[in-house]
């Protein structure tokens, strides 16, 4: 006799001759009592005549049925009768037949569920809109002369409006982040339900690429000391202030294109086009230079100390940010970094 059921214990004349199924015992042939019963599916038992080569396969019912929980927004815990079971979206959470209590919970929005009754091997399904609790920040921005701006206002990465203004945000919310092209600031943020928190945001121009800034007489401007590296150029990307298609890798145009080079994140940044230096100059919260600015500080590679600040100008690519003060400095060049020096 073979015996097949989707899961275990069978008993033949009340004995038990299987744990699990399929199984295969020899027995008598004629007439037998069998008894298939599994945790969670209706038992079966019936008495059948079986001849030799005799199979039994059995498809029991089950004795449940599930639950399909979603919700708005995605992501938080499920409770089925005050038990935690999963988070959203859970499909098909097996459940023993009759009513149950589903609720999501949040501690970033008020709960929301409902009591379902879920039948024998039949689907319930829950939609849940759980609405945030809030509060509110009250958004103005300076320049760092003290003079007021307007500024996009961003949470925790999202633009949410252009200060000043009020924002009704969620009391989860991480950190808030002001920014112009010419500067940013950002502070991390607690809130209470129906608090209104007041922040003035002191943009800081420049400072993002950490670029140190040196005066050179003949231009009459501060010139960034350095081309900008590899990770400046990455700060600006990340910030969402510099095109991706604005520059190159070396995969795409140039073996020696440093963007994506292994151990180059303080390569000076190459393969980028006119258009990513302008971000970039942006950004940091200066601009290229003019023609007449650039070539009187080019015409040599060694200066005397002093003639730049206290630092000699080794000024060796094509396009530098420039600024009329000291503050707010980045670099980039828009000539390709060769192995022998530029190209």
């Amino acid at each position: 006799l073979c015996l097949a059921a989707q899961l275990g214990g069978v008993l033949l004349d009340g004995k038990l001759v299987c744990q699990s199924t399929p199984c295969s015992e020899t027995i008598t042939v004629g007439r037998h009592k069998i008894s298939m019963q599994v945790k969670q599916y209706l038992g079966r038992e019936e008495t059948v005549t079986l001849k030799r080569g005799s199979k039994v396969s059995w498809k029991l019912k089950p004795d449940f049925g599930w639950v399909t929980v979603e919700s708005v927004p995605p992501g938080l815990e499920v409770k089925v009768d005050g038990k935690a079971v999963g988070v959203t979206p859970l499909a098909k959470h097996r459940v023993s037949p009759g009513g149950h209590d589903v609720l999501v919970a949040s501690p970033c929005h008020y709960d929301d569920g409902e009591r379902v009754d879920v039948k024998r091997g039949k689907e319930r399904r829950v939609v849940a809109k759980l609405a945030s609790r809030e509060g509110a920040i009250d958004v103005t921005a300076r320049d760092n002369n003290g003079g007021a701006v307007e500024a996009d206002v961003f949470l925790d990465g999202m633009r949410i409006g252009r200060a000043p203004g009020v924002f009704r945000i969620s009391i989860c919310a991480k950190e808030v982040e002001v920014r112009t092209k010419g500067g940013s600031w950002k502070k991390p943020i607690s809130l209470r339900e129906k608090q209104t928190v007041v922040l003035e945001a002191v943009l800081k121009s420049g400072g993002k690429a950490g670029v140190d800034g040196v005066y050179c007489t003949p231009a009459g401007v501060y010139f960034a000391s350095t081309e900008t590296t590899v990770s400046q150029y990455a700060a600006c990307v990340k910030a969402g202030m510099c095109n991706v298609k604005n520059h190159k890798t070396k995969t795409q145009f140039n073996e020696y294109c440093n963007w994506g080079r292994s151990g180059g994140s303080e390569h000076p940044m190459n393969c980028v086009n006119w258009h990513g230096a302008q971000e970039l100059c942006d950004w940091a919260g200066g601009r290229l230079p003019t023609e007449d600015e650039w070539y009187p500080d080019t015409r040599g590679q060694d200066r005397p100390a002093g003639h730049c600040g206290s630092a000699k100008c080794r000024l060796r690519a094509g396009f530098f940010l420039v600024s009329r003060t000291a503050s707010g400095l980045a670099a980039t060049s828009t000539k390709r970094w060769m192995l022998s020096g530029l190209e």
